[in-house]
């Protein structure tokens, strides 16, 4: 059934002849939860389903369970298939999960295919041993945990467009606000004493309890949100960023990788440059500090459906050609 590939034409239109013999593929959502991951599974069924339609599925029937976010977000998801049972995959087929799940060596035994999204920092050790194989939302998770991932199986989400500020970011209408994560409410304490002692006192919220639009207004109205150590490429700081703020976090994890984060060194909490000397730069030289983003900017403004379509292809491709 795959004697039409060959390498000049994966990428381009060779997938797209997939028939009624080729494996299915079946990712696990979780729609009835609005966070980063969710929607990265949701956006990864979506790039598959745009061209493999019959063959990409939902595993269980989600949508009674989804939350706004879906429909107003991703209306399209009105046109996914759902897949009853995991007992009706078979030998070749694919299975993605999230990474708080574990292999199912039950079915790996079967001949299936499953994969692990790491779309956070996630112990491997026992998926790979039961036979499971990763697929990563970026570069610094495929190599970190014992992963060693080709690029083929870097899956990436992204930004929607609504939540992105195409123009140029000024401080007008921004107010020395603070916004701080919700991986990083252990920091408050801290934040706020900088604050307090500030010649211009700021002000430090945590980001809980706010719906979408509500964040969407605090994004446009503050100028830092800090976020300690990122665990991968965390959907608010991204959100954030693009919608003109400034990311404050720690020379660790996942910012130690410009691939992922490409964000200047001197907005990284290290050693020689403490959270209040950051800090402080940050909100009374904001503008010339939020130039130092359009790297970052430039990067995530230029992902979306239609790149993830395309990695989409290049997986199946790798995964078929070595099956």
């Amino acid at each position: 059934n795959y004697k039409y590939f060959n390498m000049d034409q994966t990428i381009k239109n060779a997938l797209e002849l997939f028939d009624k013999d080729s494996p299915k593929v079946v990712i696990e959502n979780v729609l009835q939860h609005y966070t980063g991951g969710p929607e990265a599974l949701l956006q990864l069924t979506l790039a598959f389903h745009s061209w493999m339609p019959t063959r990409t599925f939902m595993s269980g029937d989600q949508r009674g369970k989804s939350l706004d976010w879906v429909g107003r977000g991703y209306p399209e998801v009105a046109m996914l298939n759902t897949f009853p049972s995991l007992d009706e995959l078979k030998a070749g087929d694919i299975f993605i999960v999230p990474e708080i799940k574990r292999c199912n060596k039950d079915l790996v035994d079967r001949g299936v295919k499953m994969f692990i999204y790491q779309l956070g920092k996630s112990v491997t050790e026992g998926n790979l041993k039961n036979g499971c194989d990763y697929i990563s939302h970026n570069y610094w998770l495929s190599e970190s945990f014992g992963l060693d991932l080709p690029r083929t199986q870097i899956l990436t989400p992204y930004v929607t467009r609504g939540k992105t500020n195409f123009g140029p970011v000024s401080s007008d209408g921004r107010e020395d606000i603070i916004l701080v994560n919700h991986d990083s409410f252990n920091h408050v304490a801290i934040l706020e004493s900088f604050c307090a002692k500030r010649e211009h006192p700021c002000t430090v919220t945590r980001l809980s309890g706010f719906n979408q639009e509500q964040l969407n207004e605090l994004y446009k109205k503050a100028k830092v949100l800090y976020a300690h150590c990122m665990r991968g490429s965390e959907r608010g700081s991204l959100e954030a960023a693009l919608a003109g703020m400034l990311i404050l976090t720690a020379d660790c994890d996942n910012a130690k990788d410009l691939r992922d984060f490409p964000l200047p060194r001197d907005h990284l909490i290290a050693e020689r440059n403490s959270l209040e000397n950051i800090s402080n730069r940050m909100l009374d030289h904001f503008e010339e500090e939020q130039e130092k983003l359009e790297g970052l900017r430039y990067h995530y403004k230029h992902l979306g459906h239609e790149y993830l379509v395309k990695e989409t292809k290049a997986f199946m491709y790798a995964t078929v050609k070595n099956s």
